[in-house]
């Protein structure tokens, strides 16, 4: 009775195209016109389908149906409207520390969840092809396939499985999978997402790289220990980071015109430009010291001065002032010659008589 039950509910499914051999599909319900993920594992992979379906996260594909059929087990899950990270890859070649930052808390997060389970879920597969971005901007872990629950009874894994370079030395027999296995395949992929290689060849030197280094130790002992730990440190890491990228905007903000561009040409310039005006305040160009004489001095470099300040974009003055600020070439050129001439009349209001 249960078998025909089984069959019932699979007819439902009408499958639209093949994603693995014999084993993914895309498949279309009858009843709600919905696309899903139909997935034939090993019956054996109940246990682990089960507890991801009781489990309440925007991160992990929802479990729609669970089914035992003719010595199958056949899995309903979401389809994920998206693209994985490894296609992004694939386009950009790396990504920003900023962004990276982010996938591995949300990722830190999925871990906290899994790892938490009485037994723990170990997903022992953390890679890009396997972490997806969805249209809303969600980071989803799929492919649980060769997940485990961690079992205090056996001191190692009795099936080798794992991707290489992505894959911790225990999943290789040495040791059981724990929670420190995901933690080594999430610093490959932090790795693998920043610079776009594996750690055995090139890793990544910025601000995460102390964590990577911490997280891909071939001795568990020697990584962080949980998820928690990990995050904790990603997170001081990113306000590092943060923190990093105020203080280089603010010096940005407040350099002088002509230091703001990375041309040496303009920099060497702008300094004798800078050497110019230091020399007229102190009156090196004056031969009469009079007193009339360098205050004549001081307006003048003080106009000239506030001058290049003006159309040198000092501080973003050009986007706070009427008229240069229009979009429109004209009126933008009639505000120059405005504030010029401006600056001209304050100057020539407080010269000597």
């Amino acid at each position: 009775m249960n078998n025909l039950s089984n069959k019932y509910r699979l007819s439902i499914y009408s499958e639209i195209s093949e994603l693995s051999k014999d084993k993914v599909y895309i498949v279309k319900s009858s009843l709600d016109d919905k696309i899903y993920i139909k997935k034939i594992l090993d019956p054996k992979k109940y246990d682990i389908y089960n507890k991801l379906r009781n489990i309440s996260s925007s991160n992990i594909p929802k479990i729609y149906e669970i089914m035992k059929f003719e010595n199958k087990l056949i899995v309903i899950e979401e389809y994920i409207n998206g693209c994985s990270l490894n296609e992004i890859l694939v386009e950009f070649k790396t990504l920003p520390e900023s962004k990276v930052i982010k996938y591995a808390l949300d990722l830190s997060d999925i871990l906290y969840t899994l790892h938490s389970c009485d037994p723990p879920i170990i997903h022992r597969d953390i890679k890009p092809s396997n972490l997806m971005i969805n249209n809303d901007g969600f980071l989803k872990l799929i492919d649980f396939d060769i997940s485990r629950t961690h079992k205090t009874s056996e001191s190692s894994d009795t099936n080798i499985l794992g991707t290489y370079g992505y894959a911790a030395p225990e999943q290789f027999g040495f040791n059981q999978s724990d929670a420190r296995t995901d933690i080594y395949s999430l610093g490959v992929t932090m790795n693998m997402l920043l610079v776009g290689k594996l750690p055995v060849n090139g890793i990544y030197e910025g601000n995460l790289s102390s964590v990577i280094s911490k997280c891909i130790q071939l001795d568990p002992e020697q990584r962080f220990q949980n998820v928690n730990e990990l995050k904790l440190t990603i997170l001081k890491k990113s306000n590092e980071f943060k923190n990093k990228g105020k203080m280089s905007r603010y010096y940005t903000k407040f350099k002088m015109p002509g230091f703001r561009s990375r041309k040496l040409l303009f920099k060497i310039i702008s300094s004798i430009w800078y050497v110019f005006l230091t020399l007229a305040l102190f009156g090196f160009f004056t031969e009469d010291p009079s007193f009339q004489n360098r205050v004549l001095d001081v307006i003048m470099v003080g106009f000239l001065f506030t001058l290049t300040l003006f159309y040198g974009n000092f501080n973003n003055v050009k986007s706070k002032l009427p008229l240069v600020k229009s979009r429109r070439l004209f009126v933008k050129f009639i505000g120059y010659v405005f504030y010029t001439l401006l600056l001209l009349i304050i100057s020539m209001i407080f010269m000597p008589e």
